[in-house]
C-alpha cells in the first residue's frame, strides 16, 4: 500500500511539473447523494446477531484543476453519513440498535480519462485518499425493560422469562477514551461527465471508501474491530473558471 500510494504521488508530481500552466483550468460545483455503508467487524460472528448496511446522504463541494485532457487532481470537501443496524435474531427477535454517523470529509483523488463515449461524454477512473472527523452520532432502538420481566411454566414444567421492550433514542455521548474520531483511508472509483457547454459539466459518480482506522481506540484486550466501508452516488455539476 504505501509503494502503491509513493509511486502515485511521484507520477503527480512529473505531471504537475510537465504540465503547462496555460493548458490547467479550475471548475467549481457541488455534488449529492446517497451513501450505503457497512461497518466491517466481528461482532458479525456471534449467535443470533445480524449486522445490517445502513443507506444516509453525501453532500460535497466539487474542486477539481485539470492538468491536460487525461488528468486532473480533486478536492471533495463534504458531509457524509455512514450508517448501519445491529439486530437480534432468533430468541431475541425484535431487539436491535440503528446507528446514524456523521462525518466532515476531506478526499484528495487523481483523476484519469479511461473512455471517451462522445465528444460531450467522457469516462473517468479515480484513486485517493480521505481524512474524516466523526461530528455527530444519533443511536435508537429497542431492548429489553428488566423491569417488566415476567415468568410463565411451558407444558413441559419449563419456566419462561418473558421481557417487554423498551425503545430509545438519543444522540451518541463521545468518550474520548475508547472513541476514535478521525478516521483515515483509501478510496477509489468511476464518474461519468457530460458537458452541458463550454464552462458547464454534469458529473455522476459511484466511489467506494474503505477506512484504514478503526471506529474506537485500542483501549482493551480482545475488542472488536469496527471498520467503515462504504459506497457514495452522487450526481454533481461544475462550472470552469479558466
Amino acid at each position: 500500500m504505501g509503494d502503491a500510494l509513493r509511486v502515485i504521488f511521484f507520477c503527480l508530481l512529473f505531471q504537475l511539473s510537465a504540465t503547462s500552466i496555460k493548458a490547467q483550468v479550475f471548475f467549481a460545483g457541488f455534488e449529492a447523494g446517497v451513501t450505503y455503508n457497512h461497518l466491517n467487524t466481528d461482532l458479525f460472528n456471534q449467535v443470533s446477531f445480524a449486522n445490517k448496511n445502513g443507506v444516509g446522504y453525501a453532500l460535497d463541494v466539487l474542486l477539481k484543476l485539470t492538468l491536460n485532457k487525461h488528468l486532473s487532481l480533486n478536492l471533495h470537501p463534504g458531509i457524509l453519513q455512514k450508517n448501519y443496524t445491529f439486530k437480534r435474531t432468533g430468541d431475541f427477535e425484535g431487539i436491535f440498535s440503528h446507528h446514524t454517523n456523521t462525518y466532515l470529509q476531506m478526499p484528495v483523488t487523481t483523476e484519469i480519462l479511461i473512455w471517451t463515449a462522445t465528444k460531450k461524454i467522457r469516462l473517468f477512473s479515480a484513486v485517493g485518499l480521505f481524512a474524516t472527523y466523526w461530528l455527530a452520532g444519533n443511536v435508537k432502538g429497542k431492548v429489553p425493560a428488566i423491569f417488566s420481566a415476567t415468568d410463565r411454566t411451558s407444558d413441559n414444567g419449563e419456566v419462561i422469562e418473558n421481557f417487554q421492550l423498551s425503545y430509545y433514542d438519543g444522540n451518541y455521548a463521545f468518550d474520548c477514551r475508547k472513541d476514535n474520531r478521525i478516521e483515515l483511508g483509501w478510496l477509489c472509483g468511476i464518474s461519468m461527465q457530460y458537458d452541458c457547454n463550454s464552462k458547464n459539466k454534469l458529473v455522476i459518480s459511484l466511489k467506494y471508501l474503505q477506512s484504514s482506522t478503526d471506529q474506537q481506540k485500542n483501549y482493551s484486550i480482545n475488542q472488536m474491530s469496527r471498520h467503515n466501508q462504504t459506497l457514495n452516488f452522487t450526481i454533481g455539476w461544475l462550472a470552469s473558471f479558466k
